[in-house]
Formats: C-alpha cells, sequence, structure tokens
C-alpha cells in the first residue's frame, strides 16, 4: 500500500525532527555539560583568585606593619640602650643645659640596679641657674631622645654671700642651685644559649 503525500510529509517530518533531536542529543547536549563544567570551574578559580588577592594584600599589610614596627624599635632602642652609656648620656644633659641656659656643675652616677626586664641607673644632677632657666631645663629633660625620668629635684635660691655664688660671678641675681635626681634606663643584652 502506497502511502499518501501527506503521510509521507508526516512521515519525513517526523524522521528530520528525529534526526535533529538526535544531532543535539549527541553533539549540543555534551558541549552544554562541556560549557556548564567550565563555567564552574571558572567560579572556582575566581573564587581561589579572590583569595590570592586578599592574601596578598594581608601580608602587604603586614610587610608595611613590620616597617613601622621596626622603626618604633630602632627609636625604643634608642632611647632605652643595651648599655649605659654614660658619656653619651652626661653629653645630652650638657646640651640641654647649654640650650636652657644654666651651668651644669656635676653628673653622678649611681650603681645600676637590675629589675624585672631593664637595668635602672640613678643619675644624680647639679645645676645653677635662673628660675626660669631652671624650669627650661626640668621640661627639656623629658623630651630627651634618650629615655631618661626626673624622679625628684630641690631648689635653693643662692645668696650673693654663698661660696657658689662668690665663685660664679657671672650668676643672675636670684639664682638657683638645683639638685635633681634622675633615673635612666637600660635593656641588657639577651644571651642566646649555646646550642
Amino acid at each position: 500500500m502506497a502511502m499518501s503525500p501527506r503521510n509521507r510529509l508526516i512521515v519525513t517530518i517526523a524522521a528530520a525532527a528525529f534526526v535533529v533531536i538526535a544531532l543535539i542529543a549527541l553533539l549540543v547536549y555534551p558541549q552544554v555539560r562541556q560549557l556548564a563544567l567550565l563555567n564552574s570551574e571558572v567560579g572556582v578559580a575566581s573564587a581561589q583568585a579572590d583569595v590570592a588577592k586578599s592574601q596578598l594584600e594581608q601580608r602587604s599589610g603586614f610587610k608595611d606593619r613590620a616597617v613601622e614596627t621596626n622603626a618604633k624599635w630602632l627609636r625604643l632602642m634608642n632611647q632605652v640602650p643595651d648599655s649605659p652609656d654614660l658619656p653619651s648620656l652626661i653629653i645630652e644633659l650638657q646640651d640641654v643645659a647649654f640650650k636652657s641656659g644654666v651651668q651644669l656643675v656635676s653628673v653622678t652616677p649611681a650603681q645600676p640596679a637590675p629589675k624585672d626586664a631593664y637595668v635602672l641607673v640613678p643619675v644624680g644632677v647639679e645645676i645653677l641657674g635662673t628660675w626660669s632657666d631652671t624650669v627650661d631645663y626640668m621640661q627639656a629633660l623629658v623630651k630627651l631622645d634618650r629615655g631618661i625620668r626626673p624622679m625628684d629635684a630641690s631648689a635653693v635660691v643662692l645668696k650673693s654671700g654663698d661660696e657658689i655664688a662668690r665663685r660664679n660671678s657671672s650668676l643672675a641675681p636670684y639664682s638657683v642651685r638645683t639638685m635633681i635626681n634622675l633615673e635612666a634606663y637600660l635593656i641588657p643584652e639577651v644571651s642566646t644559649p649555646a646550642q
């Protein structure tokens, strides 16, 4: 029995549709799956790149903070050296005295006293000058690069008949003799045990 042209057309369309569906199933669907897999891999790689970028920013921040910490450490080591270095301390005290307009009469260090993490070096300082110059000297002491702390001070007004006033004719009237007790600090070097 022969097929009518209409049925032949329906069979041809159905066969063509089957071939197209088969081609889509065999050729396009694997490519769509491959594309989905690649999109997933791109997402994972993008997330890994974001994590790596974040870690790089953190490490860069650590590096910047390390530089800042090293600078602070160096400033601290200048303020609190690892040895008494009394000659440089005396020079600093003399420079401050000169700038303040007082005469540095004496600097008397005492025996260092070890503490838990540092060593305390008591220092007695005697100066001569006017009240205002003495106050300037005391204020300048706390601004020194070296870590020192004025603990106490006592001042005596010099009278024209005092021996010190007679010896120092350049002193202004109503000058004072001031005794200052300072504390200088140092951090001893820590010896590493032999391995």
